[in-house]
């Protein structure tokens, strides 16, 4: 419904800010309640509960983070360099551009510009 002396991107920008809040607290309750039955399915020792047709499982996951210092020190270069791959150094790029070592036309004929989704940068102003 859209408000009297309102333009409709008024209306929209409105919209916009009551959907925002409305999903804010959506998922604020949605958190608590992943909290608790999370709480509820470690204190009934369970991994997974189904009940009138639904199922919850708790599901955790982990990931290893690697000194690769350290890594490197230990299975020596020749070894670790087996491991890894050569990575562009764009900052190094640049300042080939910048210093005229590389030719702007040969990179640019290697660039492919990639573009983001759209989105909304949605800030309150105090009047």
């Amino acid at each position: 419904m859209q408000l009297s002396g309102t333009t409709p991107l008024d209306q929209a920008v409105l919209d916009y800010k009551s959907a925002k809040d409305k999903l804010a607290q959506a998922e604020a309750v949605l958190a608590l309640a992943k909290d608790n039955l999370v709480y509820q399915l470690e204190l009934a020792n369970a991994k997974s509960h189904v009940y009138d047709g639904y199922q919850a499982t708790v599901v955790k996951t982990s990931s290893y983070a690697w000194n690769e210092t350290g890594l490197k020190k230990a299975l020596g270069a020749r070894v670790f360099n087996k491991l890894t791959t050569a990575k562009l150094d764009k900052k190094k790029l640049e300042a080939a551009l910048v210093s005229g070592e590389i030719d702007p036309r040969v990179a640019a004929a290697h660039a492919v510009e990639k573009e983001g989704a759209a989105f909304i940068r949605f800030t309150e102003k105090k009047s």
